[in-house]
């Protein structure tokens, strides 16, 4: 064995969030060990080195740090190894743990190191040189783990509340109920869209819980939960097309397993008119008897016999694909029975003359100012109709398929041709009521006043969008066709 002096500085620091403890101010000076005490020399000889140390700080908050300079037997001239350090270039980081939400993290500095001499080691001493109980860590440090290149994770406490770890999902017994917004339905990229939703459980104090809101698998907000039970988050970041909204609850032990999932549809266009102020003919035209209401909506006939009118959007054009449509209607008033109704219309025409054209061949009476092709006539147009009918034509010219006051969908013009209807009780009340159509590939669904009354696949539908016209009629029997609020949802994906 070389009889150069054998050196090593220890440094051990114990960070954790209360500063310093009493009970560790030792003298850092005083505690030198000699090395025949410690398993070092199996070190030299080539075996491993036992732990010397094991520290406990769980139960303290201590930032100490032990300078502890280690004599390894002595050197050729007997000096001690304070009186020989070489050089103290190599620094060892032990690394740190975790105890109860702190940090502890040790030190050690290595001198330069010559034959014979312990390089990089790590040895972990108490304060007292004594292991205690309520102080020393129950598992040692490795007294020859080299440097792993971390930074030290010992610097001194912040002041901040620890944080938990989330160990991973834990099983809760309670439930998130949505409130809003209504699954399925669709909302224009950009717009504002607001999450709610009720935590029910007594297992916790509601108000010290949270819920993770993620759409399409991505996080977008975090929100406390009252004292209710309400949650509340509001966004305007949400994807074009479909999108899968889920509500994860946090509690103070960490996320819940179990989700609750909502699915919304986002389009990436809007058309919205409320009609307040008298359309300019910019962009919307009145044709034949319709005429605007100082009441701020559309008025497409007025109770008037054998008039026929429509209104037509010039600017805007209707994206193919999935789509949503809201607006109001009033209808009734009318004599001898009311009728005959009126429709929202989309239509392929590649120009506004086109769609003019289409205007001036519609029929009137049952073919409620939209009808050209079958009993109505002989074009061939590609378009989709929503119509709300209060007269039961049965060929003339056409022919509607039930009695009752309906609503129902048609395409390319054809007035007689229903691909879906239901019936309506009270269409004709002349009060104001919400419709909502959605079509989704080949699926449409019919809302009235927020229920959905109908929903059908139709065969071939290929919703090509287009222009927009609202058109309507009456014959011998008359109504009301009051038409407000329109809003157009387009290019959803």
């Amino acid at each position: 064995m070389n009889s150069r002096p054998l050196q090593a500085l220890f440094v051990l620091t114990l960070t954790l969030s209360g500063g310093c403890s009493d009970e560790s101010n030792a003298d850092a000076t005083s505690q030198v060990w000699d090395a025949q005490a410690m398993d070092a020399v199996s070190v030299l000889d080539g075996g491993s080195a036992s732990d010397t140390g094991q520290a406990d700080a769980a139960a303290q908050d201590v930032s100490v740090s032990d300078v502890v300079a280690a004599d390894a037997g002595g050197g050729d001239d007997g000096t001690s190894s304070s009186d020989s350090v070489d050089d103290a270039k190599a620094t060892t980081d032990v690394g740190s743990e975790t105890v109860g939400g702190d940090t502890l993290s040790a030190d050690a500095n290595s001198v330069d190191a010559g034959p014979g001499d312990i390089a990089g080691s790590d040895v972990a001493a108490s304060d007292s040189g004594v292991a205690d109980a309520s102080m020393m860590d129950s598992g040692a440090f490795d007294a020859g783990t080299p440097d792993s290149g971390a930074s030290d994770t010992g610097s001194p406490d912040s002041g901040a509340p620890d944080v938990q770890q989330d160990a991973g999902p834990i099983t809760c017994n309670f439930s998130f109920e949505w409130t809003g917004p209504t699954a399925g339905t669709f909302h224009a990229v950009g717009d504002q869209v607001v999450l709610t939703g009720k935590v029910n459980t007594s297992a916790f104090v509601l108000d010290k819980l949270k819920v993770e809101f993620t759409a399409n698998s991505a996080v977008i907000g975090v929100a406390n939960v009252a004292k209710s039970g309400a949650v509340s988050w509001s966004t305007t970041n949400l994807p074009q097309g479909a999108v899968a909204l889920t509500a994860r609850v946090i509690t103070p032990q960490g996320h819940c397993q179990g989700t609750t999932n909502l699915g919304l549809g986002l389009c990436q266009h809007k058309i919205a008119e409320n009609f307040n102020t008298k359309p300019t003919g910019k962009v919307w035209k009145t044709y034949g008897d319709a005429y605007w209401d100082k009441g701020g909506f559309l008025e497409i006939t007025g109770n008037v016999k054998s008039k026929q009118g429509a209104f037509y959007d010039v600017i805007h054009s209707v994206t193919p694909g999935d789509a949503s449509v809201r607006f109001r209607i009033a209808t009734g008033g009318g004599i001898n029975g009311g009728a005959d109704g009126y429709a929202l219309n989309f239509v392929d025409a590649k120009t506004v003359w086109d769609l003019e054209q289409i205007l001036k061949k519609a029929g009137a009476g049952g073919c409620l100012g939209y009808g050209v092709a079958g009993a109505c006539g002989s074009m061939k147009i590609d378009a989709f109709h929503v119509e709300f009918d209060t007269w039961q034509n049965k060929g003339d010219p056409n022919k509607d398929p039930t009695s009752s006051n309906h609503v129902g969908i048609l395409l390319n013009g054809n007035a007689s041709d229903h691909k879906l209807h239901v019936a309506i009780p009270g269409l004709e009340d002349l009060k104001w009521h919400d419709v909502r159509v959605d079509v989704v590939g080949t699926t449409v669904k019919v809302f009235w006043d927020g229920k959905k009354k109908v929903e059908k696949a139709i065969s071939g539908l290929d919703f090509r969008g287009g222009r927009i016209f609202i058109s309507g009629s009456t014959g011998w029997a008359t109504n009301f066709h009051r038409l407000d609020d329109l809003i157009v949802l387009h290019g959803c994906k």
